[in-house]
C-alpha cells in the first residue's frame, strides 16, 4: 500500500454513422484453436447452482483472450478516478465473521477506491450514460480484500461467458470504429433479462452527479465465515452519506462536451478543500437455508433481494480523505480482483462471480504483468511470503535465497492448517454439466416493481431516454425493444406522452404520399424511397391507387422518430374521398397540411384544414415542391394566412435568396437559415442523393446568413408576441434582441401556440427532390402534441386503466381476416380476447386479436395503450363512428348489452341496419356528408344476387359514404357515393377486387324534394295484429320553409288533449311515449319523398291533432298512422326537386378562360363567382353550377384546355329547378 506523503504539500487542483452488422451465417461456434463449441453461455458447474469448473476450457479460452483485446488501457473501467482513506467498524459483526478487519467495533483499515464508468475509454466523458464501477481495496492486517463493486444492485448478464459479448456491444463497432445503438439494442433484447440493469442505467440513476453522490453495491453475494464454521450469505450495500444526486439527461450531456472530467474533478475538489466524502456499510444477510429457499434466485446477478424480506444491517463506514500524490501511481496501476479475498469472506456460487475469480485477477497479470501486487498500490500492509519469483517487473529482493518450493526442509513458507477453508460448510453434489437459465415472467418481476416505484416524472425520463437512444436503430431492434418494455410493464411500452398521432392531409397531388414514403426512409422503415409515379409506394397500396397515381383510401403506418412512437395517417387529397379525411381528423391529435409552393393554397386544402379546425386539430404547414418552376415561397405563406386565416410562423428560409417564382436549382436548395436555432441546416444532395446526410452548424454573427437569419428570427418572435406572453418576457430579458433569444424559448412558445391552435409553424422543401423532409418531421415531435396533452372527449378518465373508451374510426374487410377495425384508443388499454361492449349499436363483442398497421401489412400486437391507434379483429357489429367500452366500463352499470341479431345481408340492403339501441358513454361520432351521385347495380343472374349483396354489404362497413337503396317501385338496388370518381372506383372494387358480376347503369345525380305548397292531411290508422287492435289517429299540416333541414312541430297541448275517445293530458304517463312515436313517424315519412323517392327537405310539419285510443293505441300504431298522414300530406302539396349545387374552381391556362368561362355560363348554366391569377401564365375560375351539369365535366376540360385544366368541386347546397327540368328528371327516372 501507499503510505501518505510526510512533509508534502498537494498543489490545488486547476478550478475547478451506425451500421448494422453484416449478416454472414457463419455457421458452427468454434474455439481459438477450432475445437466446436457446444454453449457459449452456460459455463461447466457441478449441478445448476455449483461452482464453475476450471476443466470449463471453452470459458478460461474465452476469458483469458477478452482480458488481453486492449493495450494498455482497461478493456472496462478505463476512465476513472481515486482516492485515499479509511474504514471503521461501527456494529458489532463478529458472529458473522472471522474477517479482522470487520472484527472489532471501531478498528480502521486503510483503503483506496477508484470510482469509474464501465463501458468507455479513457478519454471519455465521465458524464456518460453507463453503470458506475466502484472499486475498493482493503488493506488489512491478514492481506488485501477487494470488493468491485458498482453503483447499481443488478448486472447485465448472470453468466460470465457472457460478459465479453456485453462489453463488446457498448464498444465500437468493429468495422465503422463508431458507437452502435443496433449492436446495444440488439444484443440486449436477446437477453433480455439485462432490462433490469438498464432500467437502472437509463433513469436518471443512470448519469450520477459525480462519484460522491452515489451508492455502491457488491452485486453479487458474498459468503461469510465465521470462527465456529458457520456460513452466511450477504449482499454489500455502500450508501453516500452525501445523498443521492443525479443529472438530467440534458445537463449530462452538456457536461460531456463542456466539462469531460466533471465527476473527476469534483471528487478532486470536495478532497483538497476538506469535504471528505464518506459511505455507510450496510449487509443483506441470510443463513444458508434461507438463501437456498429464497423466492429469488439469490445467486442471480440480475435480481436483488428486498430489504423488506432482509433488512439492511449497518457494519461500518469509509472515508476518502487523501488525494492521489500521482495519478497513474496510484489510480491508473490499481488492480482489482474479486479473488483477492481474506479469511471470513468467500465466493458464493454467483455464476458471474465465479467468472471474475478468474478474469479479474488474470486481467490484471496482462495489463500490469505477473508482479502486479508488488506495486505500491497494491501491495498488502505485510510483505506476502510467497514461493512465486522472478518474471517482468519484478521488485525488491525477488524473494531472496529462501526456497522457491513447496515443501522444503530450510524453513521456506508454509501453509497454515488454522485457516478455515473458503468453501467451510459447503455441501455440493450434482452432475457436471451445461445448465441454461430460463428466461422467465419471474425475470421481469423486478424490474417491473422498479419502474412502478419511480415517480411519474422519474418514469418519464426513464422512457425519454430509452427512447432518444433506441430511435437510431433499425425498426425490428426497435419493435423488439417494446416487445421486452411491454413484458416489464404495458403502460410502460406505450406511454402517450412519446406519441405523436398525426395526418397528412392537402389538395390532390400536393406531395403527401412522397413526403410520407420520405418520413419513412429516414426513419429507417424502408431501404428505399416509394415512387408514386412507379407504383412501389408503401402508403398507396391498392391496385387503382397505383393505377390512377393517387390516393383513395387513408392508409396508417408507425414508425419512430427522436425518441416518439409516431402514428401516420396518409389521407387522399381528392374530394370524392373527403369522408376519409373526416375520419382520420377525427382521431389525430396533430397534422401535417402540404401546400404547393406553386400553386399555393388550392380548394380542397380549404376543405381539409376546416375539416381539422372543425376538430380542433394543431396543425404543421409544409410548403412544399420548392424545386418546381414558378415555385414562390412568401406568396405560399400569405395563402397560409388569407385563405386558411392562420398565423403563419416562418421556422426555415432558404439561404440563397431569390426573386419571386424564380427556379431553385438542386445546389440552391441545398442549404437553409433555421430561424429557432440560428444554424445553417445543410443537405448533401452531392454526397448522398437520398438526403438522409444533414448537418447543422451555428451561423457565425457578421456573416450575410447570420444577418438573414436573425431577420428571420425577428419576424418569428414578433409573430409569436402577438399569441404568447413568454415569448415576450424572452425578448425583453435579451435587450429587445430577437437574435439573443434563448432557441430554447422559441421552441417552447412555439410549441405553446402550435398547441392551442393560435398559430402554425411552416417549413419548406422539395419531397421529391429529398430536402426539407427531417426538419419537418423534428418540427412534428417538437411542435404537435401528444395525447397526454390533448383534452380527453367528455366522460373519458384517460388515467383510468381500467376504463377502456375506444373510437373505431375506419373498417376495412380482408378476405381472410374478416373485418379489421380501426381504434383510437382515448383510455385504458386493449388486448386480445378483451370482452368489449359496443356503446354505439349496444351489443357485447370481443377483441380476436390486435396488428399494428404498416401500410398495407399488418403486424400482431400485445396491447394498445392509451393515446394509441392500431386494428382490432373479431369485431363483427361495429361499424365507423362506434364507441367501444371495456366491459366493466362505469357507465355501463346497470346496462345490459344486447347479444347481436343475426340477419342476412339481403335483410340488411333492403332494410337497412338492425336499429341500435346505445348504451353507456358515446363518443362524438363522424360527420359524414350525404352522397350527391348514385347509379344501379343489378346481379348479371340470379345465381349473381347473394354474392353481389355480400360485396356491398364489405363496401358499406368500409365506406360510410357510401349509400346503398333499394327502390321498391322498380326492384332496383340503388348505389350511391360522392362523385364521379368515388363510384367509379367502387366499380373497379367490386369487378375486380370482390370479383363479383353486376351491371351498372348510368351516373345520375341525387336530388331532394321539398313541399311546393300548404297542404293538410289527417290519417286514421285502425288495423287487428295479430288478434290484437292496434288504432291512432294523426292530423298534420305540411308547408314549405327556408331553413335546409325539415321543421317538426307539434300543436298546443290542449288541442291534442281533444282529440280521440280519451284525453291525452299534459300530465298523462303515456303522452311523452305518444308524442315520440308520432315524431318518428313524422321522420321516416320525410326519408323519401312521393315524387321519386328522395329525401325531403325544407318543410315545415305540424302535428294539428293526435287521437288516442285507451287499451288500442301503441307506439307502433301512432308511427304507422303519422307516416302515411305526411305521406298524404306530401302527395297533396305536390313536392318539387331541388337540385344539388357545386362550387367549382377550374385552373387553367389563360389562353383557354374564354372557353371555360363559355362553357360553365352556357351548356352547364353555371354562375361564375370569381376570376384570379394562378401561377403564372394560369387562372382560376371559380363558379357555382348544377351538379347534374358536371357529369363528364373532365373529359370536356381536357378538350377545352388542350388537356392543361384541371377542377375540384364541392357541394354546396340544393337549389330550385325549372318545372321543364323537373319534368325531364321525371322522365329519366320512371321511363315514361
Amino acid at each position: 500500500m501507499i503510505p501518505p506523503p510526510k512533509d508534502v504539500k498537494q498543489d490545488p487542483q486547476a478550478p475547478s454513422s451506425t451500421e448494422q452488422p453484416a449478416n454472414l451465417n457463419l455457421g458452427r461456434m468454434t474455439n481459438s484453436v477450432g475445437a466446436p463449441v457446444s454453449d457459449d453461455i452456460a459455463p461447466l458447474t457441478l449441478g445448476a447452482r455449483g461452482p464453475i469448473l476450471l476443466e470449463d476450457l471453452h470459458l478460461v479460452d474465452k476469458l483469458s483472450h477478452f482480458d488481453r483485446e486492449r493495450i494498455p488501457e482497461r478493456v472496462v473501467h478505463a476512465k476513472g478516478a481515486g482516492a485515499h482513506g479509511y474504514f471503521e467498524v461501527t456494529k458489532d459483526i463478529s458472529h458473522l465473521t472471522r474477517a479482522d478487519f470487520l472484527s472489532t467495533v471501531g478498528k480502521r483499515t486503510p483503503m483506496f477506491a477508484r470510482f469509474s464508468t464501465v463501458a468507455r475509454e479513457s478519454g471519455s466523458a465521465d458524464t456518460e450514460r453507463n453503470p458506475r464501477g466502484f472499486a475498493l481495496k482493503f488493506y488489512t492486517e491478514e492481506g488485501n480484500f477487494d470488493m468491485v463493486g458498482n453503483n447499481t444492485p443488478v448486472f447485465f448478464v448472470r453468466d460470465p461467458a457472457a460478459f465479453k459479448d456485453m462489453i463488446a456491444v457498448q464498444k465500437r463497432d468493429p468495422r465503422t470504429h463508431l458507437p452502435s445503438t443496433n449492436m446495444f439494442w440488439d444484443y440486449f433484447t436477446l437477453q433480455p433479462v439485462s432490462f433490469h440493469q438498464l432500467l437502472v442505467m437509463f433513469s436518471n440513476r443512470g448519469t450520477p452527479d459525480g462519484f460522491r453522490h452515489m451508492h455502491g453495491f457488491s452485486s453479487h453475494t458474498y459468503k461469510l465465515i465465521n470462527h465456529e464454521g458457520t456460513a452466511h450469505y450477504v449482499k454489500w450495500h455502500f450508501r453516500t452519506d452525501q445523498g443521492i444526486k443525479n443529472l438530467s439527461a440534458r445537463e449530462a450531456e452538456r457536461l460531456r462536451g463542456a466539462d469531460p472530467d466533471y465527476a473527476t474533478r469534483d471528487l478532486f475538489d470536495a478532497i483538497e478543500r476538506g469535504d471528505y466524502p464518506s459511505w455507510t456499510l450496510y449487509f443483506q444477510v441470510l443463513t444458508e437455508e434461507q438463501a437456498l429457499n429464497y423466492k429469488y434466485d439469490v445467486f442471480d446477478v440480475t435480481k436483488v433481494i428486498s430489504k423488506q424480506d432482509y433488512p439492511l444491517q449497518e457494519v461500518g463506514r469509509f472515508v476518502l480523505n487523501r488525494n492521489p500524490e500521482n495519478y497513474f501511481a496510484e489510480v491508473e496501476q490499481a488492480a482489482f480482483a474479486p479473488s483477492h479475498m481474506v479469511p471470513g469472506i468467500a465466493p458464493s456460487p454467483d455464476r458471474m462471480l465465479q467468472g471474475r475469480l478468474f478474469s479479474y485477477a488474470d486481467t490484471q497479470l496482462h495489463r500490469l504483468g505477473p508482479n502486479s501486487a508488488q506495486l505500491p498500490i497494491n501491495s498488502p500492509r505485510h510483505r506476502p511470503v510467497t514461493t512465486q519469483r522472478d518474471g517482468p517487473m519484478a521488485f525488491g529482493e525477488n524473494g531472496g535465497r529462501h526456497a522457491n518450493y513447496y515443501p522444503n526442509s530450510f524453513g521456506g513458507p508454509h501453509p497454515d492448517p488454522g485457516i478455515t477453508e473458503v468453501q467451510a460448510g459447503c455441501k455440493l453434489a450434482g452432475t457436471v454439466g451445461r445448465y441454461q437459465y430460463e428466461v422467465s415472467d419471474k425475470d421481469f418481476e423486478q424490474p417491473r416493481a422498479l419502474y412502478r416505484l419511480l415517480a411519474p416524472d422519474e418514469q418519464q425520463d426513464l422512457v425519454d431516454n430509452i427512447a432518444a437512444d433506441v430511435r437510431t436503430t433499425h425498426p425490428p431492434i426497435q419493435r423488439r425493444v417494446v416487445e421486452v418494455l411491454g413484458r416489464i410493464d404495458k403502460e410502460l411500452a406505450s406511454r402517450p406522452a412519446n406519441v405523436r398521432n398525426i395526418g397528412i392531409i392537402a389538395h390532390i397531388d400536393a406531395g403527401k404520399t412522397t413526403t410520407t414514403e420520405r418520413m419513412l426512409h429516414y426513419a429507417g422503415f424502408t431501404r428505399r424511397m416509394g415512387s408514386v409515379d412507379a407504383g412501389d409506394t408503401v402508403m398507396d397500396f391498392l391496385p387503382a391507387e397505383r393505377e390512377r397515381g393517387i390516393t383513395i383510401q387513408s392508409a396508417a403506418i408507425t414508425f419512430g422518430w427522436k425518441g416518439a412512437q409516431i402514428h401516420v395517417i396518409d389521407t387522399p387529397g381528392h374530394v370524392d374521398f373527403t369522408v376519409e379525411v373526416e375520419r382520420a381528423v377525427r382521431v389525430l391529435d396533430g397534422a401535417v397540411a402540404i401546400v404547393d409552393a406553386v400553386a399555393g393554397v388550392q380548394a380542397q386544402t380549404q376543405t381539409v384544414w376546416r375539416q381539422a379546425a372543425r376538430y380542433g386539430v394543431p396543425r404543421v404547414v409544409f410548403i412544399n415542391k420548392m424545386d418546381r418552376a414558378g415555385a414562390d415561397w412568401p406568396r405560399a405563406v400569405a395563402d397560409v394566412e388569407r385563405r386558411l386565416r392562420a398565423r403563419a410562423l416562418v421556422l426555415v428560409e432558404p439561404e440563397i435568396e431569390k426573386p419571386a417564382a424564380a427556379q431553385y436549382s438542386n445546389a440552391e436548395l441545398r442549404c437553409w437559415l433555421d430561424a429557432v436555432s440560428m444554424e445553417r441546416v445543410a443537405f448533401d444532395l452531392a454526397a448522398d442523393a437520398s438526403g438522409a446526410t444533414v448537418t447543422r452548424h451555428a451561423l457565425a454573427p457578421g456573416t450575410p446568413a447570420y444577418a438573414r437569419a436573425a431577420a428571420a428570427r425577428a419576424r418569428l418572435v414578433d409573430a409569436l408576441a402577438a399569441v404568447d406572453a413568454p415569448i415576450v418576457d424572452a425578448f425583453l430579458a435579451a435587450d429587445g434582441d430577437a437574435a439573443r433569444v434563448p432557441a430554447a424559448d422559441v421552441r417552447a412558445a412555439v410549441r405553446r401556440a402550435t398547441c392551442a391552435s393560435q398559430a402554425c409553424p411552416v417549413l419548406l422543401g422539395a419531397a421529391a427532390r429529398n430536402v426539407g423532409v427531417q426538419p419537418l418531421l423534428d418540427a412534428v415531435v417538437d411542435y404537435l402534441p401528444s395525447p397526454a396533452e390533448v383534452q380527453p372527449p367528455a366522460g373519458v378518465a384517460p388515467g383510468d386503466s381500467a376504463a377502456l373508451v375506444a373510437f373505431a374510426f375506419k373498417v376495412l374487410v380482408d378476405a381472410q381476416r374478416g373485418p379489421m377495425v380501426f381504434v383510437r384508443v382515448y383510455a385504458g388499454a386493449l388486448e386480445p380476447r378483451m370482452a368489449l361492449v359496443n356503446a354505439s349499436q349496444g351489443v357485447g363483442e370481443r377483441a380476436a386479436r390486435l396488428l399494428q398497421m404498416y401500410g398495407g401489412e399488418p403486424q400482431p400486437i400485445a396491447r394498445i395503450g392509451a393515446g394509441h391507434i392500431g386494428v382490432v379483429l373479431g369485431l363483427r357489429h361495429t361499424r365507423t363512428g362506434d364507441t367501444l367500452l371495456g366491459a366493466r366500463h362505469a357507465s355501463l352499470a346497470g346496462a345490459r348489452p344486447a347479444a347481436a341479431r343475426e340477419r342476412s345481408v339481403l335483410h340488411e340492403l333492403r332494410e337497412g341496419p338492425a336499429a341500435a339501441a346505445p348504451v353507456g358513454l358515446r363518443l362524438h361520432g363522424i360527420r359524414v356528408p350525404a352522397p350527391v351521385f348514385f347509379c344501379a347495380v343489378e346481379p348479371e343472374t340470379p345465381s349473381d344476387e347473394r354474392p353481389v349483396a355480400a360485396a356491398l354489404a364489405a363496401l358499406l362497413l368500409e365506406d360510410p359514404s357510401l349509400h346503398v337503396t333499394h327502390d321498391r317501385e322498380t326492384g332496383q338496388t340503388l348505389l350511391s357515393g360522392m362523385g364521379e370518381l368515388h363510384l367509379d372506383v367502387v366499380r373497379d372494387r367490386l369487378r375486380r377486387d370482390l370479383r363479383v358480376n353486376a351491371a351498372f347503369g348510368p351516373m345520375r345525380v341525387t336530388y331532394r324534394e321539398m313541399a311546393a305548397r300548404p297542404a293538410a292531411a289527417a290519417h286514421d290508422y285502425a288495423r287487428e295484429i295479430v288478434g290484437r287492435p292496434a288504432r291512432a289517429g294523426v292530423g298534420v299540416a305540411v308547408e314549405p320553409c327556408d331553413v335546409d333541414e325539415n321543421v317538426v312541430e307539434f300543436a298546443e297541448p290542449r288541442a291534442l288533449a281533444a282529440a280521440g275517445n280519451a284525453a291525452l293530458a299534459a300530465d298523462a304517463p303515456q303522452r311523452a311515449e305518444v308524442l315520440a312515436a308520432v315524431g318518428d313517424g313524422v321522420r321516416s315519412a320525410l326519408l323519401g319523398g312521393p315524387l321519386l323517392g328522395f329525401p325531403v327537405v325544407r318543410t315545415r310539419v305540424r302535428v294539428t291533432s293526435v287521437a288516442y285510443y285507451d287499451g288500442e293505441s301503441t307506439a307502433a300504431a301512432f308511427r304507422a298512422c303519422a307516416r302515411q298522414a305526411v305521406l298524404q300530406a306530401l302527395a297533396t302539396a305536390r313536392t318539387a326537386l331541388l337540385e344539388p349545387l357545386a362550387r367549382i374552381a377550374v385552373e387553367c391556362p389563360a389562353a383557354g378562360v374564354g372557353a371555360v368561362l363559355a362553357d360553365l355560363s352556357g351548356a352547364r348554366s353555371g354562375r361564375v363567382l370569381a376570376l384570379d391569377d394562378a401561377d403564372a401564365g394560369a387562372k382560376l375560375v371559380s363558379a357555382e353550377v348544377p351538379l347534374s351539369a358536371m357529369l363528364g365535366y373532365s373529359s370536356r376540360l381536357r378538350s377545352l384546355t388542350a388537356g392543361a385544366g384541371s377542377f375540384s368541386l364541392q357541394v354546396v347546397g340544393f337549389g330550385p329547378m325549372t318545372q321543364q327540368q323537373q319534368d325531364q328528371v321525371v322522365k329519366e327516372s320512371r321511363g315514361y
